[in-house]
């Protein structure tokens, strides 16, 4: 159940099945950034990182040892200049039992070394594991303290935003407030304004935000995604998003 953007874990007992009168168990239950008790439970941070002064995020994220297994991917908010993801998992061994091949070709198991070193035969990227490095480099060059400041900064912009938007008469949020640095809004231009929002206005205005990103896009000013959401009946809007990137003291 989702209110205001938040998924609610309580009702899920009582709707774990499609058809009550065929006993179920749910196999995985994949969320974004929040934990509940169940039989097994995916969360998909993909936007979380070091968020040192919000409090409140601390507040939210601390539950996460709930969770059998987390991804997180830091070139999304974090600012990591190339791909690079991230899965922890509660299970042991759990990776080596779902993706093991055994390649004898790759991972002989007569080594003169302790053959547990051989990590990947663990992962679906087998030998692309350097793949970790990016990250490894990026979190050694700016420590804890440097991408914590990174995320406030990318915070605290979004909030600035997000007023600028709420008090402009031509702008509407989607929502009221948002918990991260996404802010979705819609322009409505003079034609639309102070008309009845009727079924057809709704239409018209979702023909706004690609046509005003093909201008700017093609004029090279400025790059910005939009979405619609069709199961809530909501049109084409903005969708701005702050990532980390070191800015200039």
């Amino acid at each position: 159940m989702l209110v205001n953007g938040h998924f609610l874990s309580t009702p899920l007992p009582a709707q774990q099945c499609l058809e009550p009168l065929i006993p179920c168990i749910p196999l995985l239950i994949s969320v974004t950034s929040t934990v509940c008790g169940c039989t097994l439970m995916h969360v998909g941070v993909v936007l979380f990182s070091f968020l040192r002064s919000t409090k409140m995020c601390w507040m939210e994220l601390r539950v996460f040892h709930r969770s059998d297994s987390i991804a997180w991917n830091p070139h999304k908010m974090l600012g990591a200049p190339l791909q690079c993801s991230v899965i922890l998992l509660k299970e042991k061994e759990l990776l080596y039992k779902c993706n093991s091949a055994s390649a004898t070709y790759l991972f002989q198991q007569d080594k003169f070394y302790d053959t547990t070193y051989d990590t990947g035969d663990k992962s679906v990227q087998c030998g692309r594991k350097p793949d970790a490095f990016k990250l490894w480099l990026m979190w050694r060059a700016r420590g804890d303290e440097g991408l914590a400041t990174l995320v406030d900064d990318a915070m605290d912009k979004s909030r600035y935003f997000l007023e600028k938007i709420r008090n402009r008469p031509d702008f509407r949020l989607v929502l009221p407030e948002f918990q991260c640095t996404n802010i979705c809004f819609w322009y409505i231009p003079k034609c639309l304004q102070g008309q009845p929002e009727t079924t057809e206005w709704w239409e018209r205005l979702g023909k706004v935000a690609p046509l005003i990103k093909q201008t700017i896009a093609m004029n090279g000013r400025l790059l910005i995604g939009y979405q619609p959401l069709a199961h809530r009946h909501l049109p084409n809007f903005f969708r701005f998003v702050l990532a980390c990137h070191p800015t200039h003291s």
